[in-house]
């Protein structure tokens, strides 16, 4: 995710949006002008913490958090680096793709419930 919390820590961070990669990956399924701009870099990383990063974080918790915490405890349980990636996918890269196709969904759920507002934005 973008701006994540402390390393190693259990809590989910208080404030973060999602990866352009994650966005290019539900592009399709989105409709709002605004995803584009946030995944070119058009639309600066600081704005959006300000304007929705509190909001997507509660809202990652409560959806996708679950799979994170599987993920951190894989990598954990097993000492690996999570900064070294052909490390820990082998073992622990299903909870990670799991949680990104989670986020993707987010993704679509919010566009169509927040596109009026996005488009404004």
């Amino acid at each position: 995710m973008g701006q994540a919390g402390g390393k190693g820590s259990d809590r989910p961070p208080a404030c973060i949006v999602p990866t352009s990669t994650q966005i290019r990956r539900a592009q399709p399924q989105l409709t709002s002008k605004w995803w584009a701009l946030q995944a070119e870099g058009k639309a600066p990383v600081p704005l959006c913490l300000d304007v929705y990063g509190k909001a997507f974080s509660s809202m990652l918790e409560q959806h996708c958090g679950k799979y994170r915490s599987e993920h951190q405890r894989c990598i954990r349980s097993r000492k690996l680096d999570l900064l070294n990636m052909s490390a820990w996918y082998p073992e622990c890269g299903e909870p990670f793709e799991i949680e990104n196709a989670c986020v993707g969904g987010l993704l679509v759920e919010i566009d169509k419930w927040c596109s009026g507002p996005l488009e404004k934005a």
